[in-house]
């Protein structure tokens, strides 16, 4: 999780690296909301950066959509390993930046780890080509992607 601590110097991932917001932006700071301990100061994403960011996004888009599906399932299993890694190190974060006790905070990031499982299990599912009988005839569901 040494990516995710990286941000309390208030950068911002955007195009594969961190990027130090711009100076002519407010600067930010985040406190401990129980003790008021400094987390971390920084400046917000100029308007130039949050266009990198979805000019970024958008040029991503069609690599992934062409990614085979195994790939990108083995992507989600690793976050979510990622996730379950790091648990009581993210939920310190969450804990410190929004005053929440810890036990809600790990049920939080248990909860982003069960959604990731969940989304998989869902995209697996509804992939599966179903076949019913409907009367005498036969019903047929295949999977066919739309968009990207």
């Amino acid at each position: 999780m040494a990516d995710a601590a990286s941000n309390l110097r208030g950068e911002q991932w955007i195009g594969g690296r961190w990027l130090v917001g711009e100076a002519d932006q407010p600067p930010l700071e985040n406190r401990d909301p129980w003790n008021g301990r400094l987390i971390w100061t920084g400046r917000a994403a100029s308007r130039s950066q949050v266009e990198l960011a979805i000019e970024t996004a958008e040029a991503a888009r069609p690599g992934w959509a062409n990614r085979p599906l195994t790939e990108r399932l083995a992507i989600a299993e690793r976050f979510a390993e990622q996730l379950t890694a790091g648990l009581e190190e993210l939920a310190e974060l969450i804990s410190q930046q929004t005053g929440k006790p810890l036990w809600e905070s790990k049920a939080e990031v248990q909860a982003c780890i069960g959604k990731v499982r969940l989304s998989i299990e869902a995209l697996q599912h509804r992939r599966s080509e179903t076949v019913e009988a409907v009367g005498s005839l036969r019903a047929v569901t295949r999977y066919r992607p739309l968009g990207c």
